[in-house]
């Protein structure tokens, strides 16, 4: 239920659905194939956007998020496999309650968009990617600021999950966690997670996008309290 879900959520919104199906694998399977099962689902759905988006692609935007994720992935992949699974999973969803707090509230980052600057957020962004697989969050916030073009964001920002999920995915083989049940769970899971993000990027013609985004934080809020408690 949790990936059809999600699925509905990244047609729709292009990003999400790594926050709603976090916390439930690692309930279900524990943090380090949580991320490893996320990742591949991600990659793929990436992978089906990519072709739509490469004409408005910018690359200058992109280069220094890329570097700064490359360089923080292996870090953060240590982390979901040397920390307790209590912690990490507490952890994610602490965080994904403090990411929809922050995306109902609005927020914004009001500055412009510099290289260094850039260059850390893709480190944080390649940090949380690699240790809980919602890498998203902070590249968002950063890039849908002040007067960026919202069809060259967006495009940027699906490139950028397909290069930030190739080093997490190295990392996380490297590391021994992607094993066979990981791909198989995987491969079962992708047919209907591609299926419902095309139908989510078809309700993005019909349904309010306020009204989405409301049900989408709302889910989101719910899940992530039900983890902590349980």
């Amino acid at each position: 239920m949790a990936v059809l879900v999600a699925g509905l959520i990244r047609g729709f919104t292009g990003f999400g659905s790594a926050m709603v199906m976090a916390p439930v694998l690692v309930h279900t399977l524990g943090p380090a194939e949580a991320v490893a099962t996320n990742m591949l689902l991600e990659f793929a759905v990436s992978l089906q956007l990519v072709p739509a988006a490469r004409k408005h692609i910018d690359f200058k935007m992109l280069a220094p998020l890329g570097v700064g994720a490359w360089l923080c992935v292996p870090l953060g992949v240590w982390i979901v496999v040397a920390v307790d699974e209590e912690i990490m999973r507490r952890t994610v969803s602490i965080l994904i309650l403090s990411f929809v707090i922050i995306l109902a509230l609005g927020w914004r980052y009001q500055g412009t968009v510099r290289i260094w600057l850039s260059t850390i957020i893709g480190g944080v962004s390649g940090l949380l990617s690699g240790a809980t697989s919602m890498g998203g969050p902070p590249i968002i916030l950063y890039l849908m600021s002040g007067p960026n073009d919202p069809v060259r964001v967006r495009s940027t920002i699906i490139l950028y999950f397909v290069l930030s999920i190739i080093p997490t995915l190295g990392s996380l083989v490297w590391a021994g966690v992607i094993s066979a049940d990981v791909l198989f769970r995987a491969a079962v899971l992708t047919p209907p997670f591609l299926l419902t993000a095309w139908t989510g990027s078809k309700f993005f013609h019909i349904a309010s996008e306020m009204f989405f985004r409301r049900l989408t934080l709302s889910l989101l809020a719910i899940i992530a309290l039900t983890s902590l408690i349980i």
